[in-house]
């Protein structure tokens, strides 16, 4: 890596599912991780940061996740009224 400013951003459809992953990161004496990932999902949130790791020594790192479900017509609507 050549600088430790940038930005990133793809998004991605695989199967039923949309996947918006955004990178941005700034100069920093120490590393810094800060992920944010669709609340479903957050258990996959240690692993991204031990994942980050493996590749950036200093920084500081903004991570985002967003997954969405592309195909609505399964999902069971309940009526409380």
């Amino acid at each position: 890596m050549r600088s430790m400013t940038g930005y990133g951003r793809l998004t991605k459809n695989i199967g039923d599912y949309s996947y918006n992953v955004e990178i941005k990161s700034l100069n920093s004496k120490n590393l810094n991780i800060n992920t944010s990932i669709s609340p479903l999902f957050s258990p996959l949130e240690l692993h991204i940061q031990n994942l980050v790791k493996k590749y950036f020594k200093r920084g500081t790192l903004r991570i985002s996740v967003d997954i969405k479900l592309l195909k609505t017509d399964d999902i069971i609507d309940v009526d409380l009224g």
